[in-house]
This record gives structure tokens, C-alpha cells and sequence, in this order.
């Protein structure tokens, strides 16, 4: 596992924790939206298999910590530390925007039950279009999940 925080420069290829594949890294400071929850996740890096290069298809994210071994690193100067400087405090407010953001996630489902469903950090709220009332608005609906 890595030591350090500091973010590796473009073009690094690493292994990470029992990795056998090595990974050029092509992306930092990456938001996605993970496939298993739905919201809107920050890594540190985004990377693709080395040697094969770009494919949507295997694009990995990871954090910093998920490194066990740094295998080359890429090129850096001081554009890439004025860079990192500037980084750290963009780094701040994205994450807080996502926590922001994911604390309350509103989702509609035709598709599946015909429901609105609510969920916090606390507590998931459902509610059946059925019942409300044809008068009733969906903003209005919304506005209440928010109280």
C-alpha cells in the first residue's frame, strides 16, 4: 500500500492491492456514477489496462490508498505542481457537493411499481403515484420529501 497521498502525474502505470493487470493512469480527481448504488462517487484516478490503452468498457477508478506498487512514474513539472496545489482545494468542494448530492436522491420508476421513492441518509420514503391526488403537483410531492 502507498504512503503518500500525493497524486501520481498522468501516464503513471501502478498495480494496485492484488492486481495482476498493470493500469496506466489517464484521469484524476474522477466523478462517476457507481453502477452498484446509483450515486455519484469522487476517485482519486482513473485508469485503463496497460498495454491495450482506452475502452469505456474497462476504465477503472480507485483511490490513492488502492496502490501497491507504483511501476513507473509519469512525467512531472511545474505545471503538474501548480497543478496538485489547485487540485487539493477543488478536491474539497467536489466532495462535498457529492455528499450534498447524494444524500438526497429522488428517483421516479414507471417502469417498476409505479412509485417515487426518497432516499436520505436516514430514512427512504415511498410514496405510490396512485396516491396522490390528480390536484396534487409533483413539485409538490417533492417539496414535502424534503421536510
Amino acid at each position: 500500500m502507498m504512503e503518500t497521498k500525493k497524486l501520481l502525474p498522468l501516464g503513471s502505470i501502478v498495480l494496485l492491492e492484488e492486481g495482476l493487470q498493470k493500469l496506466v493512469i489517464v484521469g484524476r480527481g474522477a466523478i462517476y456514477e457507481d453502477q452498484e448504488t446509483g450515486q455519484d462517487t469522487f476517485a482519486d484516478y482513473m485508469a485503463v489496462l496497460y498495454p491495450s490503452g482506452m475502452n469505456p468498457e474497462t476504465t477503472i477508478f480507485f483511490q490513492h490508498d488502492n496502490i501497491d506498487k507504483v511501476v513507473f512514474t509519469g512525467y512531472s513539472d511545474e505545471e503538474e505542481d501548480r497543478f496538485l496545489e489547485i487540485y487539493e482545494a477543488w478536491q474539497v468542494e467536489s466532495l462535498k457537493d457529492i455528499e450534498a448530492n447524494n444524500r438526497k436522491t429522488l428517483e421516479y420508476d414507471d417502469a417498476e411499481n409505479n412509485k417515487m421513492i426518497n432516499h436520505s441518509e436516514n430514512d427512504t420514503q415511498i410514496i405510490n403515484a396512485e396516491d396522490l391526488s390528480e390536484e396534487e403537483d409533483l413539485f409538490a410531492a417533492i417539496r414535502d420529501l424534503e421536510d
